[in-house]
């Protein structure tokens, strides 16, 4: 069965809005983190009167691309390189997008459940939202993505193989270790991720 990809954006009818195009999804791997998925965009385009179904975090992996964000008649004006990001929150309050250049991004997806276990204190203040954030430069966030997206991609093969032999059990206890050590890296910087930069908004539904 086709996997089922993750909806980026959709139009009043709540349908979806296809505007990418799909190079890479961790439903495929054993990843049981936040839904991850790599996307072509470009090289123009323009996202107006949207909502969103769930938080969104794009990191931009290649590529460049000139955005503008607007609402209102408030203009913001960015330009896209590798190691910036695009938050988005759930909902339909959202500026319109307008870009130029072709880039790849590893989009994450956020459901409020998964951001509240990272977050209990604030799950019991109400719906968790987040402040929405264009084109910002974090080496964390970076970072973090990244960590996510190796994990997820190394879900792909656990086992570890030189030639046509697997690899001797001292190799494979210093790649557990390794593992462990990247798995508690991730962790501690998901948690810095909410805190720091979800900037989360505790309001009751």
């Amino acid at each position: 069965m086709k996997s089922e990809r993750i909806t980026l954006a959709t139009d009043r009818r709540e349908q979806p809005i296809n505007f990418t195009e799909m190079l890479w999804s961790s439903q495929s791997t054993r990843w049981s983190g936040f839904r991850l998925e790599k996307h072509r965009i470009g090289p123009r385009g323009r996202l107006h009167d949207f909502s969103m179904p769930d938080i969104l975090l794009g990191v931009c992996v290649s590529g460049s691309a000139q955005m503008h964000y607007e609402r209102r008649g408030d203009t913001q004006h960015a330009v896209v390189r590798t190691g910036n990001f695009t938050l988005l929150n759930v909902g339909e309050q959202q500026r319109s997008i307008e870009w130029a250049g072709t880039r790849e991004t590893l989009y994450i997806r956020v459901e409020t459940a998964q951001l509240e276990r990272y977050l209990p204190e604030r799950a019991d203040a109400g719906h968790v939202e987040v402040n929405p954030q264009y084109g910002i430069a974090d080496p964390q966030v970076v970072r973090l993505a990244a960590c996510m997206y190796d994990e997820a991609v190394s879900g792909l093969c656990r086992v570890a193989v030189v030639g046509s032999g697997r690899l001797p059990p001292e190799a494979l206890r210093a790649r557990r270790r390794a593992g462990g050590h990247r798995r508690r890296q991730c962790l501690h910087d998901r948690r810095v991720l909410a805190h720091r930069r979800l900037h989360p908004l505790a309001s009751r539904s």
